[in-house]
């Protein structure tokens, strides 16, 4: 599937910021967001998240895979994850890691790098929406390595 094919005026809009996007590579990580990929399952409601993650991802991550790396207020403890964005499932799995740690990362920084007012946003978030939408084990840092194969 060519996401640049067809679709609805926002669908278009998505993609076209994606393409205009191209080169700049902050401003393509800026997109990997819950909304783009909202926007993406709204106008493509019976088409499997396989088949456009793929190419989404590559475009938005500027690779053919990718390393994202974290760390942790926990025992200081580094975390790395590699994604081969080829495939269907790691492009949806890098994807959702990159939001995940991303809108973490900027909570965390947003209360000042305080764990227990981060901790307290999670156990809101638990309480209200009934799961954590944010990372629970406190990231201080966020990586990405882009690779050619």
């Amino acid at each position: 599937m060519n996401l640049s094919q067809g679709g609805t005026m926002t669908h278009q809009s998505i993609i076209q910021t994606i393409h205009n996007a191209r080169g700049d590579r902050d401003a393509l990580l800026a997109l990997v967001s819950d909304s783009t990929l909202e926007a993406l399952r709204e106008e493509k409601p019976g088409l499997a998240r396989e088949r456009y993650a793929s190419e989404l991802a590559m475009l938005l991550f500027d690779a053919k895979s990718v390393t994202i790396r974290w760390t942790q207020v926990i025992f200081g403890k580094s975390f790395k994850r590699r994604y081969d964005l080829t495939r269907g499932d790691h492009a949806i799995d890098a994807l959702k890691n990159w939001v995940l740690m991303s809108k973490s990362l900027a909570a965390y920084r947003a209360v000042g790098e305080d764990q227990k007012a981060y901790d307290a946003i999670l156990e809101d978030n638990r309480k209200k929406l009934g799961k954590h939408v944010l990372y629970s084990g406190v990231p201080t840092s966020l990586e990405l390595t882009r690779h050619r194969k």
